[in-house]
């Protein structure tokens, strides 16, 4: 079930090759931009269905298509961590990366996973 309450979160776009800032080999990230989302953990049984692990924890977030946000992956998230004193792009120390961002008909979904520090 979808949390309905919409949680603020702190987004970090990576930069990509075409973006202004870019450096090969190393993840740069955009300064962090707070959205909302629906958020909703995945359970144990159904990670050991789909991914064959239980050691990590993710969290899926629906969007409708269409929606004027975009996430890409290897974007970072602050779900449960505040993100706190100066910005390193470099090391943003956000507590989520996007894994998976999956167009459907009427609904973008979005995995993150927690990292593991």
């Amino acid at each position: 079930m979808m949390n309905r309450f919409h949680k603020p979160i702190w987004y970090c776009y990576r930069l990509q090759p075409a973006d202004e800032g870019y450096m090969d080999g190393v993840p740069i990230y955009r300064e962090p931009a707070q959205r909302y989302l629906n958020l909703c953990s995945i359970s144990g049984e159904l990670l050991l269905q789909t991914a064959g692990e239980v050691n990590t924890h993710k969290v899926v977030a629906r969007l409708p298509a269409g929606h004027p946000e975009q996430y890409f992956e290897g974007d970072g998230l602050f779900v449960c961590k505040d993100k706190t004193g100066e910005f390193d792009p470099v090391e943003p120390g956000f507590d989520y990366v996007v894994k998976s961002v999956l167009p459907m008909h009427t609904m973008v979904e979005i995995v993150a996973e927690k990292v593991l520090s």
